[in-house]
Formats: structure tokens, C-alpha cells, sequence
């Protein structure tokens, strides 16, 4: 039994690890990277459209963190906007869903955006 409760808990350690989730606040020195996460998958694209209005943040890029397979349709990966402070005070970004057939860096209206992340970030 000991083992089985020793196998367990590890098992929910390891899994519990991989989550990705962002959280609402951040601070963060000048510096220092700051990944914000999000879901890949064919239903919906996730658009961090604010990023060109950090005056503290520095856009690096985006990147995927985990890979899903190429013959999983519907299938779900995590990726990454990675950016870096680069002066001390607040910046406020936004993460929005919409449909998997808009592109991110198309115009898109505000009618067509269904679920925002708002994540706030301070650099001292």
C-alpha cells in the first residue's frame, strides 16, 4: 500500500508539473524573461495582440513548448510568448481567443474575440 501511495504521488507530481497555466500578476525585475502560455489546436487560435504597446516589455518571440502529433487532429500543444524587461514600471497583456480559421496578425474586430487573458506585469 505504501508503495502504491508512494507511486501515486510522484506520478501527480511529474503531472502536475507540466501544467502550464499564467497567472493574473507578475513581478519581475529588469532582466528577466517572462514566458505567458497558451493552447494550440485547430478549434482556436490564441493572440497576444497587445504586445506591440508594452513600453517595459520586450517581445522575443513565440515558441512551442510541447509538440502533438502530426496525425492527431484536434489535438492540443502548449506555446510560449517569451519576452524580456527591459525598464522598471507596469505593463498590462491581453490574450484572446478566436476561431482556429483567424489568423493572429490579420485585423481582427472586437466582435470576433471570445475569451480574453488579462495578465498584468511588473518590472522593478
Amino acid at each position: 500500500m505504501t508503495k502504491f501511495i508512494a507511486i501515486s504521488l510522484i506520478g501527480f507530481i511529474i503531472m502536475s508539473c507540466s501544467n502550464y497555466e499564467n497567472k493574473a500578476y507578475y513581478k519581475i525585475e529588469i532582466g528577466d524573461s517572462l514566458e505567458l502560455y497558451y493552447d494550440v489546436n485547430s478549434c482556436c487560435n490564441r493572440c497576444l495582440i497587445t504586445k506591440d504597446n508594452a513600453k517595459h516589455l520586450e517581445f522575443i518571440n513565440s515558441t512551442a513548448i510541447t509538440e502533438q502529433d502530426e496525425d492527431c487532429e484536434g489535438c492540443t500543444s502548449v506555446s510560449a510568448y517569451r519576452f524580456k524587461a527591459f525598464t522598471k514600471g507596469i505593463d498590462t497583456l491581453r490574450i484572446y481567443t478566436v476561431s482556429g480559421g483567424m489568423n493572429c496578425n490579420a485585423s481582427i474586430n472586437e466582435s470576433e474575440l471570445y475569451d480574453m487573458e488579462l495578465i498584468i506585469v511588473e518590472i522593478e
